[in-house]
């Protein structure tokens, strides 16, 4: 045996995988649609991706980005028209267990950006903010325990894309448990057609430096997203059933749900043992873990012991399982 030869000019240090704390940072991921409208409180749209539109009336939408490597974009629009003022929020959260690990160390956060012809906000500017907190899987919705700014600087867009890349100023306290992105702006006069701005390639690292944007492959984008939220599509599911107005049907996810979720179903849902097909509800008493579940299904009359199938009206999105923070 022997040792290997020195390599002129090599390093040891490089660039390693998995650098990128955000998921769903090239906004690749979209269970819950690609276009939504006027919504109010926290919403999710693009996955992981919630926003807080607060006065008047805004879209949020996906884009094809015409930016090299990004398929597509998010684009935060006020409606034309519009002259309702007011700060519009846009936040990804990470959990605990991925901003505990960051403890010690500086970030540094990069994301590309542009803005519509009218894009309204004061000196065509938006602001990024990094946000850290010591409670534990909180969302900065309620409010973050012990909640300070790692990051808070304007970014002043043109209708060309740039990336912009910001540091922190110091390490990260070793006693936070919580970090998220927050992106604000405030409208102002009356909206134009191209009110808007758009994100791509947001991205989250260890170091002082942005590096290259970290692309996962779609496939492992989606099952990062899918711990959080799932939607379960198809249209069709099989149960029991258990008594005349009462079904089980159980389901399993494709990957494990990052708490016990809630359960809903989009779209009506109908339940049809084979000779009729009868509207159906969620009922009480279903049996919810982070590996799968057991839906009960209620309805007026069907016949006991039968197998029944369920399904929604447009077939789409047959179950949405939610876990998010």
């Amino acid at each position: 045996t022997g040792t290997l030869p020195a390599i002129s000019g090599a390093s040891l240090t490089g660039i390693g995988g998995r650098r990128n704390l955000v998921k769903n940072g090239g906004f690749d991921v979209w269970q819950r649609g690609t276009s939504f409208s006027n919504v109010s409180g926290k919403n999710y749209i693009a996955d992981r991706w919630w926003c807080t539109p607060n006065s008047g009336a805004h879209t949020q939408t996906r884009q094809a980005s015409g930016l090299d490597g990004f398929d597509y974009c998010l684009r935060m629009q006020r409606t034309a028209g519009q002259t309702a003022g007011g700060v519009v929020y846009l936040l990804n959260e990470f959990e605990s267990i991925d901003s505990s690990r960051h403890r010690g160390k500086k970030l540094t956060f990069s994301f590309y950006a542009r803005k519509g012809a009218n894009f309204s906000h004061a000196s065509s500017q938006i602001t990024s903010n990094l946000i850290s907190g010591t409670g534990t899987n909180q969302s900065l919705s309620a409010g973050l325990t012990g909640g300070a700014n790692l990051i808070s600087l304007t970014n002043t867009l043109t209708t060309s894309w740039q990336r912009f890349t910001h540091t922190t100023s110091s390490v990260v306290a070793s006693n936070v448990n919580q970090i998220c992105i927050q992106f604000t702006t405030a409208h102002a006069g009356t909206a134009g057609a191209n009110d808007y701005y758009e994100l791509a390639g947001v991205q989250l690292e260890v170091g002082t430096e942005a590096t290259d944007f970290e692309h996962r492959s779609y496939g492992e984008e989606l099952a990062l997203c899918q711990r959080y939220f799932e939607a379960i599509s198809g249209g069709l599911g099989m149960g029991i059933v258990k008594s005349s107005t009462a079904a089980d049907c159980a389901f399993q996810p494709k990957v494990t749900k990052r708490v016990a979720p809630t359960i809903s179903f989009s779209g009506t849902l109908y339940a049809n043992d084979g000779s009729a097909q009868q509207t159906a509800s969620l009922a009480s008493g279903s049996l919810i873990t982070v590996d799968g579940f057991v839906v009960l299904i209620s309805f007026s009359s069907l016949n006991v012991g039968r197998a029944c199938t369920f399904y929604t009206a447009n077939y789409e999105h047959f179950l949405l399982v939610d876990a998010e923070l």
